[in-house]
């Protein structure tokens, strides 16, 4: 039996009644055969409807029922019209107010709070996954501009998570965030390669792409090398420097442009 917080998905189907006082009003079914007329048109918005378990948006016969039945049940509520789809829905459906109808209702999903976020976070990463493909494309065909628009769609489906202790992460396991986490470290270090192609004047935006990056993941060397390059660009060579030597000391191209920035001994 589903509890309340849960949110139900239910599939409607309506017939008229044969006969204009058939049923009881308020009875609930399990036979989804009984005599009626033939099935009626209903609007998307009538013919499948989401709510929430104990939140009094749904008649209460409806709520009851729909706590009792798992995914693919179904049940007959037989009601007024105007109780069912409402007054407005009875004129443009053409049904009188007082008409008994037969609603066939089947539950085609349940989910609870951590399923639902779960649900949806994943809808996100694929999406931020795709944005981030589609940059690379862009990227490597030069299109830096565009680029950089694919990658910033990609990290706003991803930004929430950059700290520890936002909702996020207290409703998904930490395996799942933590991969989420990797693929906008990606993102962000990629947004940075962008920025630095554009042009100096965006230097400061590698910068801040960089470190935001790092605080996700501070072992990456591409990460190190264009904060380095951005720090370069706005004349800050000592720090520059410093980045530099934190990369793995076979990247040869780390390793000239330490070089370049040495001075020179005499």
């Amino acid at each position: 039996m589903h509890s309340e917080g849960g949110m139900v998905r239910v599939k409607v189907k309506v017939r008229r009644r044969a006969g204009d006082g058939g049923g009881t009003t308020g009875d609930v079914s399990g036979d989804a055969s009984s005599n009626t007329n033939e099935e009626m048109t209903l609007p998307p918005c009538l013919s499948s409807f989401q709510f929430q378990l104990g939140a009094n948006m749904v008649l209460p016969s409806i709520d009851h029922a729909c706590r009792k039945c798992g995914v693919g049940d179904s049940f007959v509520l037989t009601e007024r019209a105007s109780s069912l789809l409402g007054y407005e829905w009875c004129g443009q459906l053409g049904l009188s107010e007082e008409v008994q109808v037969d609603a066939i209702m089947t539950v085609t999903e349940v989910l609870y709070p951590y399923e639902m976020y779960s649900k949806r976070f994943d809808d996100r990463v694929d999406m931020a996954n795709k944005m981030k493909e589609q940059g690379n494309v862009d990227f490597r065909a030069k299109r830096f501009a565009a680029s950089l628009k694919r990658y910033k769609k990609a990290d706003e489906l991803l930004h929430d998570l950059e700290h520890k202790n936002a909702f996020s992460w207290a409703l998904l396991d930490e395996v799942k965030a933590s991969r989420a986490l990797s693929t906008q470290a990606t993102v962000l270090t990629n947004m940075a390669a962008c920025y630095l192609a554009l042009g100096p004047r965006y230097s400061s935006n590698a910068l801040l792409a960089c470190d935001r990056a790092m605080e996700i993941d501070r072992t990456s060397c591409k990460c190190f090398y264009r904060r380095a390059k951005a720090k370069m660009a706005m004349g800050e060579k000592e720090s520059a420097m410093e980045d530099l030597r934190q990369i793995e000391p076979h990247n040869q191209e780390a390793l000239m442009l330490l070089k370049s920035l040495e001075p020179n001994e005499a």
